[in-house]
């Protein structure tokens, strides 16, 4: 199989996965989680369920994650989930925390992905009414170099109230909520910190007023990254309804972490003729630049073996734009956006018989894959391959 054939048949892959309404994953969050008294007589607490439609028992570590504490030191409970089975953790945080009373979040790890979602219920006289959220996967985490996430539907005033869940990562997370009318009228905004692995909750009204009325909710990671859901409560009989966020493409690439090291091979497609090739990028994220350097080992140019040829220009939230200057590929420019496609381009060389090579494939954190074009001087020849790299840990 040819290396371009290979990229044709891993990139289908990459753009043909299916989305899911509950996503399995073995990092997940669980955005709101509560047990104790609430406003009245209200008395709440929480199922869990734990979702394996996987061929392998998974084995999850579930970690407590108080509100506005630091929770990167707390130790875990363990469950086993059976293949193809689901697990039901009645009253968790009591059954399985030993809190009676609590607020927070619930952290998910697992060594095989499993799905999570989970009830929030007041129980009176053995009739219950609740909400319910979902365990989020690392796709649904917003960061500062993706777009904003939004929570719609939420509502301030005297019939409703609404309030805001957030979970940090690891590093913690800085960001500003800013509320708005659903025509995006700003109402008002606030900054937030919160801890490695730290919980909070944000009741709307501290944001917009309490008369704000109808509204949305932007929210911009400046630092970190952060997961996020919304709340709307009934005042009148006190019932809950869960308002997702909206998410940036859980197929966006966090360019800024793209910096290592590719290696693997190049091949021409009707000659036997090919080599290993390398490609190098460091990220500067204090100047918000990048730099890529290709090297390829092999006679590719016709015949010759080219040294390397780096480009280097500005990397924003959602692409990066490149220029260069090789002895033996001439100018060169290449992009990458937010998706990972990749293109790279070059003409003017030192190889008299090559006019133009262009390149088009796509990156990820693990690989490159891209298919190339050679135009040979009479502008009308060409030479086709592939170039397939694996990241080096």
């Amino acid at each position: 199989m040819s290396t371009r054939l290979a990229a044709r048949i891993c990139l289908c892959l990459l753009v043909a996965a299916p989305t899911l309404a509950l996503t399995p994953c073995t990092t997940l969050v669980v955005p709101a989680a509560a047990r104790g008294p609430g406003a009245g007589t209200s008395m709440w607490q929480m199922d869990l369920y734990l979702i394996n439609n996987g061929a392998s028992a998974a084995h999850a570590e579930l970690y407590w994650l108080e509100r506005n504490t630091d929770n990167r030191g707390v130790s875990p409970v363990t469950i086993t989930v059976p293949a193809g089975q689901t697990v039901v953790l009645t009253d968790v945080i009591r059954s399985r925390f030993n809190r009676d009373t609590a607020g927070g979040a619930i952290r998910i790890e697992s060594d095989v992905p499993i799905a999570a979602t989970s009830r929030i219920y007041n129980l009176q006289g053995g009739v219950t009414f609740g909400q319910g959220f979902d365990g989020l996967s690392t796709a649904d985490a917003t960061t500062a170099c993706s777009q904003a996430a939004v929570v719609g539907g939420l509502r301030q005033d005297s019939g409703s109230r609404s309030n805001l869940f957030a979970v940090a990562g690891e590093a913690g997370a800085s960001f500003r909520v800013e509320a708005r009318t659903p025509s995006g009228a700003a109402q008002g905004s606030a900054s937030f910190t919160t801890p490695p692995w730290g919980a909070i909750y944000i009741p709307l009204a501290n944001v917009a007023g309490a008369d704000a009325g109808p509204m949305m909710t932007v929210i911009s990671v400046d630092s970190g990254a952060a997961w996020f859901a919304g709340s709307r409560i009934d005042e009148a009989s006190g019932d809950p309804f869960t308002l997702a966020a909206v998410v940036p493409d859980p197929s966006l690439l966090d360019l800024t972490e793209l910096s290592g090291t590719y290696v693997g091979i190049w091949g021409l497609d009707d000659d036997d003729v090919s080599g290993t090739a390398m490609m190098f990028i460091a990220v500067a994220e204090a100047t918000g630049t990048a730099s890529m350097m290709l090297d390829f080992s092999g006679p590719l140019l016709n015949g010759v073996d080219p040294g390397p040829a780096t480009v280097s220009g500005p990397l924003g939230p959602g692409s990066g734009t490149f220029y260069g200057v090789s002895p033996e590929f001439g100018s060169m420019g290449s992009t990458v956006d937010a998706h990972g496609k990749l293109d790279w381009t070059a003409a003017g060389g030192s190889v008299p018989s090559i006019l133009t090579i262009d390149a088009t494939g796509f990156i990820t954190m693990d690989q490159v894959l891209m298919s190339f074009t050679i135009t040979l001087a009479d502008g009308v020849s060409v030479l086709r391959g592939g170039m397939a790299l694996v990241r080096l840990e």
